[in-house]
């Protein structure tokens, strides 16, 4: 049965499928949403770009982030007026619970503002819970991968011969950015070569189209994740959500062997330990004040 099929979204929330709307319109719009934030971070004149501080010097937002975030939500809102929103600058935007669009206009703004092309739109959609559809455009190189484009023969699996590409996605703030590393420097002699974008979505993108073998996140917001939760679904693969031993999420993503390795590894070394059954996203609060 496929990952996105009605019956199996239904069981993802506590609607009956015909409350979700058209399930096939869902990832168009998440497709086409994506492609008008990336022209819409290609429109802006980079002497306008009016980059500011968030939490810390490498934490940035810019006028190519806002523009592209008005224009994703603009084309969320003229297809489905009634759901909610969760985005990165603006926060919440109210409305129907059982669809939430979960939106990174930009990630990578510093990759972004230092002509680096590792930046990307994120659009991520839940069917109650479960990140079900979702698309990635990368506006420097015009690569885009939906969930109904992502192709499952990409995935990578286990070759016991060879070191995994292993991407991990590191979080603003000092503790929590020491976490991280932490588990990075315990990961790296575990058979795992470090290949990071400095862009959750970017590495996400790479996982589902063979760049990578697993890409972990600790301690990222839900929108840094989403779509890309929803692309290795399609794809076959699978994300686990376990929880870091100072408190912070922690996702696992890639092939089920790949995933199932390093979240024992992750689980012996005593980095992290499961997450409680269905605990839902904690990292979805309101954007930063930007200074």
């Amino acid at each position: 049965m496929n990952s996105t099929d009605p019956q199996t979204l239904a069981r993802s929330g506590a609607h009956a499928p015909e409350q979700f709307g058209d399930l096939e319109q869902l990832e168009t719009v998440a497709r086409m949403a994506a492609a008008v934030g990336a022209d819409a971070i290609r429109r802006t004149a980079p002497d306008r770009l009016n980059v500011r501080v968030k939490t810390d010097p490498t934490d940035l937002v810019t006028t190519a982030d806002e523009n592209a975030e008005s224009a994703v939500i603009s084309m969320i809102r003229r297809h489905r007026p009634w759901d909610e929103i969760t985005s990165e600058e603006r926060g919440l935007v109210t409305g129907a619970r059982n669809i939430r669009w979960s939106v990174d206009p930009l990630d990578g703004t510093a990759n972004f503002t230092a002509g680096n092309p590792d930046y990307a739109v994120s659009v991520g959609c839940f069917v109650g819970e479960l990140p079900a559809f979702g698309a990635i455009h990368r506006p420097a190189d015009d690569i885009a991968v939906s969930t109904r484009t992502v192709r499952p023969d990409q995935l990578r699996w286990p070759r016991p011969s060879s070191a995994i590409r292993l991407a991990v996605g590191v979080p603003y703030g000092v503790a929590t950015h020491a976490e991280a590393w932490d588990i990075i420097h315990r990961l790296t002699p575990y058979r795992a070569v470090l290949d990071r974008t400095g862009s959750a979505a970017c590495d996400l993108l790479k996982l589902v189209t063979g760049g990578l073998d697993v890409y972990i996140s600790v301690g990222l917001y839900e929108w840094d994740t989403a779509a890309g939760r929803a692309l290795v679904r399609s794809a076959g693969g699978t994300s686990v959500q376990l929880q870091s031993v100072g408190g912070q999420e922690v996702w696992v993503c890639g092939s089920s062997a790949n995933v199932a390795e390093f979240r024992a590894h992750l689980l012996q070394a005593s980095l992290c330990n499961d997450a409680a059954p269905g605990q839902p996203s904690t990292r979805t609060g309101p954007p930063v004040t930007i200074s």
